[in-house]
């Protein structure tokens, strides 16, 4: 009985034992690939635990075969075989294994030569089907075997190191295209969070030398030591945020400051975010306002919930210490409270998305999870579109000008917010430009739309919505750019990013015409943009720049390809830098010191990009060292980028003495500019780690102390909160009267408290008929 050929029992499928088998006929196999092993012998059962004999079990083993690591740290199977080229597939060629137990045969026998060949026809085979399921997956002209640059190849080494120590999980793969462009996609694996391109933290990959510092026994014992006290901080940053927080649930009440610190407060929101994002129609708002004060009647949650959240905004630039934080925080948390009430389809209504977009704005201003605000734009997103803002009013059933012109804005801002959360928080912004067509809002003032026979002003002429019609000129390019970091596939190679950064450029010009424009048109009764808008616009700009240039500058810092994008992020990282310099602001106006406050000492979008720019410049210096060291360098450092190497420290600290709890940022910004201090005074490697231990130890004390000082204020302020109300003053007046005429110190054996718990006296009338007045 001959036993199966060998293909089909590689295959393992039904032989019918012929020559050739129906199998290999069906497969139109050349003649000679349908070869048995020794038709002569008789096929016996395995017994079990045995073995086939290597001559009968022939391997395939690749030499290679690379493996493409994930973020998590795993390995792709498909990765494996894609790998395995033609050349690695060989035959096991063991001569002692290959021995048979049998008497041996002949060394070169006619079946041992067909079954050589029908292994490498296999070869060739499986091969075939590699390259066939490549070529609909990737692009031929990639070369999988290109030699990466000496600068990448050691990027990628130290990434890989960075990642083993726990520090940061990076997963970037590179690729040439004839030798030019190179794909990049880095993300950041970050307690269980997965940050792109675009968020701040991908920038401290630049310093994976300066964490491996804490690697000696001495310095691991010191890093254990700080550990213990950053603990502490966290445990102190705890009970801040409890002590803050408002019972929960807790609706709003109409308890609000005295109405001149309200109107204040109504002014700063107004003047800042209002003038950059429309949310509201100022004149209705003002009316209902109005009401507020003067009604005696318990004023509607629609009025109380976007006056809180108003006020909140506004009090992050009422003063420089931001004094009313922990009343913001409660009322922020209000509205959480009110948003979250069960009752869904009443929230469908376009006052409901006000207030969403308010509270966005707030807790990013306060700085409540202000990075996580990307999450809830997806549920404001959806239902806005569930409501119809994203068709224009044109398309829909007539409305009011007032009506559909606060569609247009309020459509406009929430576009606004789906890329700004994405930048911040590093993720897809999930949205194309065919899911809307809603056009940007028309070139009214608020009072024009009153009137549904006002026609939109010409562009030369500035209004209250000028502003958001400049960003909704450049809302294309950014959702572009936004998309290329930050998309699961996107591919943002060399030649992409300097082509979009020419369209942000060319929209940046032909928005600074109509600005220029607007500010020598001498229209009777025109407005003027304030410095907080001109500021604001150049800054979102820089903003967008700099995240497109930031997954180059690590490869520029050693390949000269990229100079230009090295010089492009310095340059845009000090002017974004020079925004926490308070002196300049005070010398100007109110309106730019609002713009400083909110920007570089509140939390939010440009903070983010504050972050992002120091890191950049202390990258640039430490670079700038190294470069001296090697000798190719051997001017000094650049004198623009000393600023920010001794204010960035202080820079951070000064955000948590004005509220922010979370030590981390403060304490990696000590950790990278005392090891850049230290090495331009020419402190030794050895002395290094002693250098920078003792500045972060500096540094953690100085936390410990504030936060010591934070919990015992917030805790003073919940007792105070909590204590009950004052009993009236009408109570208090006749308290004497019930008090009995006793000579406390003459009658023997009286207890001077006992008058306390006579029942006669606490139910007297006048007692209690003052007592609930």
């Amino acid at each position: 009985m001959q036993s199966s050929c060998t293909l089909c029992r590689k295959r393992k499928i039904r032989c019918n034992k012929e020559s050739p088998c129906s199998s290999c006929i069906r497969s139109k196999l050349p003649d000679g690939t349908c070869v048995y092993d020794n038709p002569n012998a008789t096929p016996t059962r395995r017994q079990p635990g045995s073995s086939l004999q290597p001559a009968q079990q022939p391997t395939l083993a690749p030499r290679s075969a690379s493996v493409i690591q994930t973020a998590e740290g795993g390995s792709s199977a498909l990765g494996q075989l894609d790998t395995v080229k033609e050349s690695d597939l060989t035959l096991s060629n063991n001569d002692d294994a290959a021995k048979p137990t049998m008497p041996p045969t002949r060394a070169a026998s006619p079946s041992q030569s067909s079954r050589d060949k029908t292994i490498t026809r296999i070869a060739q085979l499986e091969e075939e089907i590699l390259r066939l399921k490549r070529t609909g997956t990737e692009d031929p002209s990639i070369d999988s075997n290109s030699n990466l640059s000496l600068a990448h190849q050691r990027n990628i080494a130290e990434e890989a190191a960075v990642a083993s120590k726990g520090l940061i999980s990076v997963s970037e793969f590179r690729s040439e295209i004839f030798g030019e462009a190179r794909f990049t996609s880095r993300y950041i694996m970050h307690k269980r969070r997965l940050f792109g391109q675009s968020h701040w933290g991908s920038c401290l990959v630049l310093f994976r030398d300066l964490f491996e510092i804490f690697e000696g026994q001495d310095s691991l014992e010191t890093a254990s030591t700080i550990s213990v006290d950053i603990n502490k901080c966290k445990e102190y940053a705890r009970i801040i945020k409890a002590n803050q927080a408002a019972p929960w649930p807790s609706l709003p009440t109409p308890d609000v400051p005295a109405r001149d610190v309200c109107d204040k407060l109504i002014d700063c929101y107004l003047r800042t975010t209002e003038s950059v994002y429309r949310v509201i129609h100022i004149p209705s708002f003002m009316k209902d306002y109005t009401a507020f004060w003067q009604s005696k009647a318990e004023p509607s949650m629609n009025t109380l919930v976007p006056l809180k959240l108003m006020m909140a905004i506004g009090a992050t630039v009422f003063d420089r210490n931001f004094s009313l934080r922990s009343t913001a925080v409660r009322w922020i948390h209000q509205a959480e409270a009110w948003l979250c009430r069960p009752d869904y389809k009443a929230r469908i209504n376009l006052g409901t998305i006000q207030c969403q977009i308010l509270l966005t704005f707030a807790r990013e201003a306060v700085g409540l999870a202000w990075s996580h605000t990307w999450l809830s734009i997806g549920d404001l997103l959806r239902t806005a579109i569930y409501m119809g803002l994203h068709r224009d009013p044109s398309r829909m059933p007539r409305r009011t000008l007032l009506a559909s012109e606060l569609r247009r804005r309020i459509w406009n801002t929430i576009l606004e917010l789906v890329v700004r959360t994405s930048v911040t928080a590093g993720g897809p912004p999930l949205l194309s430009l065919d899911d809307f067509d809603t056009l940007p809002p028309g070139n009214f003032n608020d009072d024009q739309l009153m009137d549904d026979d006002s026609q939109s002003k010409p562009e030369e002429e500035f209004t209250q919505s000028s502003i958001s019609r400049m960003m909704r000129s450049t809302f294309s390019t950014r959702l572009t750019i936004t998309k290329s970091l930050n998309d699961l596939g996107g591919k943002n190679t060399y030649t992409n990013t300097l082509h979009l950064e020419n369209e942000l450029r060319s929209a940046q010009k032909a928005m600074r015409h109509t600005i220029q424009a607007c500010k020598s048109n001498k229209a009777p009764n025109s407005l003027s943009p304030s410095s907080f808008q001109l500021s604001y616009l150049d800054m979102v700009f820089r903003r967008f720049l700099l995240s497109l240039h930031v997954p180059w500058f690590g490869p520029s810092l050693q390949d000269p390809t990229y100079a230009y994008t090295r010089r492009i992020a310095v340059e845009t990282s000090i002017a974004l830098w020079r925004i926490t310099d308070e002196g300049g602001a005070s010398s100007i106006d109110t309106s730019y010191t609002d713009f400083v406050t909110m920007s570089a000492y509140r939390t939010g979008f440009l903070h983010a990009a504050i972050i992002q720019a120091s890191h950049i410049q202390l990258a640039e210096i430490s670079s700038q060292l190294r470069e001296q060291n090697e000798g190719i360098l051997w001017t000094p450092v650049n004198s623009d980028l000393l600023p920010v190497l001794e204010g960035a420290s202080e820079w951070t600290f000064q955000i948590l003495r004005d509220g922010e709890t979370n030590i981390k940022g403060y304490l990696v910004m000590v950790l990278v500019t005392s090891q850049i201090k230290a090495a331009l005074e020419g402190t030794s490697a050895d002395e290094m780690p002693h250098v920078v231990a003792r500045a972060i130890i500096e540094a953690k004390d100085r936390c410990l102390s504030l936060l010591e000082g934070e919990v015992l204020r917030s805790r003073t302020e919940r007792m105070l909160s909590e204590t009950p109300p004052a009993l009236p003053e009408t109570c208090l007046e006749d308290w004497d009267l019930t008090i009995p005429d006793t000579d406390f110190s003459t009658t023997p054996g009286f207890d001077p408290v006992a008058w306390i718990f006579d029942g006669s006296i606490l139910q007297g009338p006048q007692f209690c008929s003052a007592l609930y007045q």
